[in-house]
């Protein structure tokens, strides 16, 4: 029996530098894993914090928020609570901090804006809209959409919600489509007016140089 000969199989040498030891372009805990350019990845990123806030907490606050109707009953919220129910026995262990927060945003003192947080999160904002006062004179009717409740003039904007520019994406879309078809359209028409003006000058010409009676040439 003949023995086969096995070729040798050439030696590769490795490619020189650091490998990566998973999948790219993700982070672990040693920090950000090498990758071909890693060194012009962004690694700051912009977020909104709500979304930060888990599901028990999450549930919690949109529970409380729904039966809260002014900045009154929002300063009512429990901040700090005593576990035994003695309010002057403010240990550290018998206390427990429900993280809730009113602060008023109003620069000019008459308090109709405030903010809403958890844990310091910011989950709400409320509003008291512009009230007018109104005498009623000899002869005058009763205006309507009297207010009857001063709590009614408050608005609550949760802001678990999405942004303005999502909530009206189709709308937002198609203005900015209509705005770009009226540039376009507007273009075109500048162009059409400004071929109209030459073609007129050229007639204009024409007809200038056809109404000039010819001169009848001399015959020698």
């Amino acid at each position: 029996m003949k023995k086969k000969k096995i070729k040798k199989r050439k030696f590769v040498r490795p490619k020189a530098g650091l490998k990566p030891s998973g999948p790219v372009n993700q982070l672990s805990h040693a920090g950000v894993r090498f990758h071909k350019n890693f060194v012009y990845d962004q690694l700051r990123y912009t977020i909104l914090t709500i979304t930060q806030m888990s599901e028990t907490d999450k549930a919690l606050v949109q529970a409380t928020l729904k039966t809260i109707n002014s900045a009154n009953e929002a300063l009512t919220l429990p901040q700090i609570q005593h576990l035994d129910g003695n309010p002057r026995n403010n240990k550290t262990a018998n206390l427990q901090l429900n993280g809730w927060a009113c602060t008023c945003l109003d620069s000019t003192g008459t308090g109709r804006c405030y903010v809403l947080s958890y844990r310091g999160i910011e989950v709400a904002l409320l509003f008291k809209r512009q009230l007018t006062e109104v005498k009623l004179q000899e002869g005058d009717k009763q205006p309507e959409g009297v207010c009857q409740d001063q709590e009614e003039a408050w608005m609550r904007l949760d802001l678990f919600g999405a942004s303005a520019k999502r909530a009206n994406l189709v709308l937002t879309t198609t203005l900015n489509q209509l705005k770009e078809e009226n540039k376009l359209l507007t273009t075109r028409v500048n162009t059409l007016e400004e071929l109209n003006t030459r073609l007129e000058h050229a007639e204009n010409k024409r007809q200038n140089e056809l109404s000039k009676p010819k001169r009848k040439r001399r015959r020698k």
